[in-house]
């Protein structure tokens, strides 16, 4: 009987982890709001100058390894961001319950890496003169 639960418990330790869930409503705008996106009838932007907005979007992704969703807010915008056509922000949960901010920027975010520093995957931005990537250095990512 010991033996099957040593069997069973190192077949739990050693499958993946369950996929991140989205966000609630609520956690949705706090997202936003950190992010600098604002309010523009019912969409959330995060350049409040374009005339033509597209909504800004938000995945959820695990990138520290702890099991809790990490956001990325993209947004489409060519005003804002000539070169590259896009915006993103990368927040993480404070410890206070509220979102912190990491990185934010123009060009195409892509998230790179299974682990990188202190467990942190590394970002790829793209869309300016050269490919830029984005380390986490225990408080936000910045540039490698």
């Amino acid at each position: 009987m010991a033996l099957i639960s040593l069997i069973v418990l190192a077949a739990l330790a050693a499958s993946p982890r369950p996929p991140v869930t989205g966000f609630s409503p609520a956690e949705r705008i706090e997202i936003l709001k950190a992010a600098g996106a604002v309010r523009r009838g019912a969409t959330w932007v995060m350049c409040a100058d374009d005339p033509a907005p597209v909504s800004a979007t938000i995945r959820a992704i695990d990138l520290n390894g702890d099991g809790r969703p990490e956001a990325i807010v993209t947004e489409r915008t060519a005003l804002c961001a000539p070169a590259s056509g896009w915006l993103y922000a990368v927040l993480a949960r404070a410890d206070n319950g509220g979102w912190q901010l990491l990185a934010r920027g123009d060009g195409q975010l892509r998230v790179i890496g299974r682990v990188a520093s202190g467990g942190w995957r590394d970002l790829r931005v793209t869309g300016g003169d050269a490919p830029v990537i984005l380390r986490h250095d225990g408080q936000a990512y910045r540039p490698r």
